[in-house]
């Protein structure tokens, strides 16, 4: 089918208007294609969106759809107030704006964490931290070295090593408590009869092992206490070290 042209006179603009000719396009002699009102579509295909004035623009590209913003290194993108970035499904959030206050969530952080950070309590969530102790509990056989934790967390892992200098049975234990010398709950505890020698017992090794357990939180332990210790009543280890692996919340 051949095609309709309509052109104006030279030197002319061509503009199709509404009866009031309060919306119009406009096709001018330069070239340019201007729309006054709003300009509605299912789809438009564009590869450069420019600003009005024509100083700053966005780039689409062809094939990957990737948008470069290549013609202006200041370009700000603003969220609005109470919106943001949403993953694929809509509703889960991860970069959000509420009250002038920006939170990042359902993300997971791999780079550095400049000197200038502010940390809720001093501790970025999902990290992890250990807690090494050097002859940890082995001052006698009903005593324990205490730690209390500094922020929410999971006790998720730890490794206890020394030696047991003579073949009695050997044993350890991991308590939680809401405070330092009394054993509330016993989340982790080995024992290993005719035990001499080096010994490194790791948390798979446990008789009882209730790890991860939560810690810090409302209603919830603040200290954990670290025992060894031999049958009998007997104290055999040496050179004991135990670390504490924390997740945290």
């Amino acid at each position: 089918m051949a095609d309709r042209i309509i052109k104006p006179d030279s030197g002319n603009d061509v503009v199709v208007q509404n009866n009031a000719g309060t919306r119009k396009i406009e096709v001018t002699n330069s070239g340019d294609v201007e729309v006054t009102g709003d300009f509605k579509a299912t789809t438009v295909k564009a590869t450069n969106l420019k600003a009005n004035d024509g100083t700053a623009s966005l780039e689409i590209a062809d094939s990957t759809g990737d948008i470069g913003f290549s013609t202006n290194t200041n370009l700000k993108i603003k969220l609005p107030s109470a919106g943001g970035i949403y993953e694929s499904d809509g509703s889960t959030q991860v970069l959000t704006e509420s009250g002038g206050s920006v939170t990042i969530q359902n993300a997971t952080f791999d780079g550095i964490i400049g000197s200038n950070a502010t940390l809720s309590g001093g501790y970025l969530s999902g990290s992890k931290f250990d807690v090494t102790f050097y002859e940890a509990g082995s001052a006698s056989a009903t005593a324990e070295v205490w730690y209390k934790v500094p922020t929410e967390c999971q006790l998720v892992d730890f490794t206890i090593s020394g030696y047991h200098s003579t073949s009695h049975t050997a044993i350890a234990a991991v308590y939680t408590s809401a405070s330092a010398g009394t054993e509330t709950t016993n989340v982790w505890y080995r024992e290993q009869a005719y035990t001499s020698g080096w010994q490194t017992w790791v948390t798979a090794n446990g008789t009882t092992n209730n790890l991860p357990v939560n810690l810090g939180g409302s209603g919830e332990h603040t200290f954990v206490g670290v025992r060894t210790t031999s049958a009998n009543a007997h104290t055999y280890w040496t050179l004991v070290t135990t670390t504490l692996t924390f997740q945290v919340d």
